[in-house]
């Protein structure tokens, strides 16, 4: 514990026996007194405390939402070469960083809380000979408020993929088509 950056300075020499150490009461009894208050250094002496909280508490968001972009969603490194294209690669991260936002707005929930109660929702894709179709797993429970929410419809139990006949020079469009009977 002596040796600990953080915890050594709860802990005094003892002057009965060299070499051991006891707790330092008084230093631990002016930790909890501060325990569960904020301290801020400023220089700014022109706004008034509860002003400086908040533009710190502000700060701190702002700092979390670049961890965020720096982090899950990858914004670096950017191995662009063009001036467009890195422009291009934040807007990306920037846009995804708002539907986040707009997500946790929507449900009240964090991204991380979203995830773990979305992540179970699967389609497989079935095939039976030549008949292909697409079935939905059962919905957690709780997952259908989300999806109202979030203004998804929730998709079918079972579906099939369609594609236009004929065209060949261009894609066509896939729509999804409830499988019937």
């Amino acid at each position: 514990m002596i040796d600990h950056p953080s915890l050594k300075r709860y802990v005094t020499e003892s002057e009965k026996r060299p070499g051991h150490y006891i707790l330092d009461t008084e230093a631990i009894r002016r930790e909890e007194q501060l325990a569960g208050t904020r301290m801020l250094r400023t220089t700014l002496t022109e706004m008034s405390g509860w002003e400086l909280f908040d533009g710190y508490q502000l700060l701190q968001k702002v700092e979390q939402n670049h961890r965020e972009l720096k982090g899950p969603l990858a914004l670096r490194p950017v191995y662009h070469r063009s001036a467009q294209r890195i422009r291009a690669h934040v807007m990306l991260a920037v846009t995804a960083a708002n539907c986040v936002r707009r997500m946790e707005t929507l449900t009240g929930l964090t991204i991380g809380e979203l995830r773990k109660r979305l992540e179970r929702v699967n389609a497989h894709r079935v095939r039976v000979g030549r008949d292909e179709h697409w079935m939905l797993n059962e919905l957690p429970r709780g997952t259908r408020p989300l999806f109202d929410r979030l203004g998804i419809e929730v998709p079918p139990s079972t579906w099939k993929t369609w594609r236009e006949p004929g065209i060949r020079e261009r894609s066509a469009p896939i729509t999804a088509l409830p499988v019937t009977g």
